[in-house]
């Protein structure tokens, strides 16, 4: 079953989707409290505060900008896969020490103490924080993810071939030369669930982003199924009982065919639908921060 582009659009469709001016969004705009009055504590309080988040959220822009920059790439390669990019193991290296940075700052605002009435506006800049930080994570599994599922299944192809080639043989002379016809159908058939075994081992270890898990665990069932098929039909050959082979070829190609059906393809297209709602999100939490900002600069004059 050789992997073509269509299986990989799922993945594709993710990191083209992603907004960098989004993701960029996510860095608050700095409101200050014109004309606090020196008397009033609380003004003092929340003037104080908005400082020191000011200063937290201002580290934030290197970090930001490094997982743009980064989303940015990866979208111009997905649409453009001949054109040679920066390594991949680069991009992950980054995106790594940007989600620590990320996770670093989160924490200095969760220590840092709020007045009462900027109480709902730390919670909402932590919520902020911590999406950043998924999307981070998920576009630094998307990195790994994108070549990683591809070449863990491209053996496959020429397993395909030869296990066609073997099974392709209709017609021998002779009970003995029957048997010998079953018995190198099964080999090639037991080959084959070997080299399935293998694929699955190695898809074992990736990890794919939400966008592309649909697709990734609907290849992973039916490579399961295409090898108790495999096994199946290997046993029932070298039996001779040959009855049953019909059905259980019906049941090897059904399995062949899970990833590409209709109910594989709603799930992924709402998984992608998922995350656009995640990068919408931000925006709206971003714009939900800086009126509850604007409220206590209103409030508190």
């Amino acid at each position: 079953m050789p992997v073509t582009p269509a299986r990989l659009a799922p993945a594709r469709t993710a990191a083209a989707r992603l907004a960098p001016a989004r993701l960029a969004a996510g860095l608050l705009a700095v409101v200050v409290l014109a004309g606090c009055g020196k008397s009033d504590p609380t003004r003092q309080r929340i003037a104080g505060y908005l400082t020191a988040v000011n200063r937290i959220e201002n580290r934030l822009v290197k970090p930001l900008r490094t997982v743009n920059t980064i989303t940015r790439q990866v979208t111009y390669h997905v649409a453009h896969p001949h054109v040679k990019a920066q390594p991949a193991a680069v991009q992950e290296s980054s995106l790594a020490a940007a989600a620590s940075a990320i996770r670093a700052d989160e924490a200095r605002i969760r220590a840092l103490p709020a007045p009462a009435p900027a109480a709902a506006l730390k919670a909402m800049i932590i919520a902020l924080a911590q999406r950043q930080l998924q999307l981070t994570t998920q576009m630094r599994e998307l990195i790994t993810f994108l070549p990683s599922f591809p070449r863990a299944l491209r053996p496959l192809g020429p397993a395909v071939v030869k296990l066609e080639h073997v099974l392709s043989i209709k017609s021998a002379a002779g009970t003995a030369a029957v048997a010998r016809v079953y018995a190198e159908k099964a080999a090639a058939l037991r080959a084959f669930a070997s080299t399935l075994s293998g694929a699955l081992r190695r898809l074992a270890v990736l990890v794919p982003p939400s966008s592309s898990r649909p697709a990734y665990l609907a290849e992973k069932r039916a490579l399961r199924r295409m090898r108790a098929a495999a096994t199946t039909l290997a046993t029932d050959l070298t039996s001779g009982h040959t009855a049953s082979v019909n059905s259980v070829i019906g049941s090897f190609d059904a399995a062949a065919a899970l990833p590409g059906s209709r109910s594989v393809q709603l799930a992924q297209i709402a998984a992608v639908r998922a995350y656009d709602a995640q990068v919408t999100g931000l925006g709206t939490l971003v714009n939900e921060i800086n009126q509850d900002r604007y409220a206590l600069g209103r409030r508190y004059p």
